[in-house]
């Protein structure tokens, strides 16, 4: 564990500042893969998951963001689609960044719609590749908010955490 830290603090003291501009683009995303089996018996659960960002700084240091993820499950028979669509906004010191936003998710799966809202929370770290490329190291978390909407009725009290890795470009004007 302490070695962990250590590891951490000085990539974090290694990288130097790196602020953004006002009017600066940012573009990037992540693609992910999981499968899960719960028992030798059942099914095994795959989700494929693409998760695009758009952003544009509109002070230095803060990005407005275009947040969306799209997802395919499989689960045996059962086929589960979902796409989460929102705004947010991220606020960097040197190359760590928080940010928070709010989605919509709509998932359809056996011919039922579903609509829910989230509020989104974000930490992350970016490592440089060259002068406007990153490797984009985060943690998020989702939270529901309100009630579902669609074909069924009830209080969202869903919850994920996820850690995430992308590839982020920063065009500066």
């Amino acid at each position: 564990m302490k070695k962990s830290m250590i590891i951490m603090v000085v990539l974090f003291m290694v990288t130097g500042l790196s602020a953004f501009d006002k009017g600066t683009l940012n573009i990037g995303g992540s693609v992910s893969f999981d499968t899960f089996k719960e028992h030798p018996d059942m099914d095994r659960r795959n989700t494929i998951v693409f998760s695009p960002q758009l952003g544009y700084f509109v002070w230095e240091d803060l990005s407005a963001d275009l947040l969306l993820n799209f997802s395919k499950v499989y689960h045996g028979e059962l086929e589960r689609e979902e796409v989460d669509y929102g705004i947010g906004f991220r606020y960097f010191i040197d190359q760590i960044y928080i940010g928070a936003g709010y989605m919509e998710k709509w998932t359809g799966m056996n011919n039922i719609d579903l609509i829910s809202g989230h509020i989104n929370a974000k930490l992350g770290y970016l490592l440089p590749l060259s002068d406007y490329i990153f490797l984009n190291l985060s943690a998020d978390y989702l939270k529901g908010i309100g009630d579902y909407r669609g074909d069924m009725s009830g209080n969202n009290k869903q919850e994920e955490f996820k850690f995430k890795l992308g590839i982020d470009i920063y065009l500066s004007k």
